[in-house]
């Protein structure tokens, strides 16, 4: 998996992810400020972080909410160390 910088938007969205959470685009950018989450996401696949996505629906959107599957977030963790 590839480096991250430390507390830039990339840091930020794989440590919340890493403790077991999901992310939606309007979640990052009320907790983050965040308004590019998708482009971020595929920053960190291309650096090989094991993040999905399943699309969802709330109210009457639907949206893609972004995860670490609980196989692996084991070895995430251990990496963020």
């Amino acid at each position: 998996m590839g480096e991250i910088v430390k507390n830039s938007q990339c840091d930020q969205i794989i440590r919340y992810l890493s403790k077991g959470r999901a992310l939606t685009t309007f979640a990052a950018f009320l907790r983050f400020g965040i308004t590019t989450l998708s482009q971020r996401v595929g920053e960190l696949k291309r650096r090989r972080w094991p993040i999905e996505s399943k699309t969802v629906t709330i109210g009457k959107a639907r949206v893609s909410k972004y995860f670490i599957p609980a196989a692996r977030l084991a070895r995430v963790r251990r990496r963020l160390s």
